[in-house]
């Protein structure tokens, strides 16, 4: 987890953020097709607004998971950062665009942003806005978040799990999912 002060100064630290911004529902923003096309796709406005279309309901008060495929392109180090180099400018993954970012702070009220990558900003990134923009409005970040495929895009509730470490702008995290049996997507017993 990146805690909101992690790019964002005066913001909540890892124990800071209130328990029910911690668990809420998710809301999985999936661009795998987009980023099999690009790999440095980026969710757009657009992609956010599709979802609340297709599945009816509102983006406020959710944990936006955006799936974008990476997940399965790890651990290949060079598969999953795009490069194999150790050099920042050379990184290449999916990641939210700033008026994305700019739009839910805007337009909507989310707790978190998680994704399947290294960061909430597309690999390509050097000045990180999607991190200013979502950080600055106490809203933190989920980063190379496993499993994305097995989350159906909504109906879950997610129970973001971080070490509790004081004043930390940072934390290992354990994410888990749960969702009613009756839900057309459940694969469970």
């Amino acid at each position: 987890m990146d805690a909101p002060c992690h790019f964002a100064k005066g913001r909540w630290t890892v124990d800071q953020i209130p328990l029910n911004h911690l668990v809420a529902p998710a809301a999985v923003i999936d661009i795998t097709k987009k980023a099999e096309l690009d790999r440095d796709a980026l969710v757009q406005i657009e992609d956010l607004q599709n979802w609340e279309m297709i599945t009816g309901h509102t983006l406020n008060g959710t944990i936006i998971m955006i799936r974008s495929g990476w997940g399965r392109r790890w651990p290949n180090r060079e598969s999953y950062t795009g490069t194999a180099d150790y050099d920042p400018t050379k990184l290449h993954f999916p990641g939210m665009s700033k008026e994305a970012a700019q739009w839910l702070v805007d337009k909507r009220q989310i707790y978190g942003v998680g994704i399947d990558t290294l960061s909430v900003d597309n690999g390509v990134s050097q000045d990180f806005p999607t991190h200013r923009i979502l950080y600055d409005k106490n809203i933190f970040g989920l980063e190379n978040v496993a499993n994305m495929e097995k989350l159906p895009i909504y109906g879950t509730t997610l129970y973001v799990m971080p070490m509790k470490v004081g004043k930390a702008s940072g934390a290992p995290t354990r994410i888990m999912a749960t969702y009613p049996k009756h839900l057309p997507f459940y694969w469970g017993k």
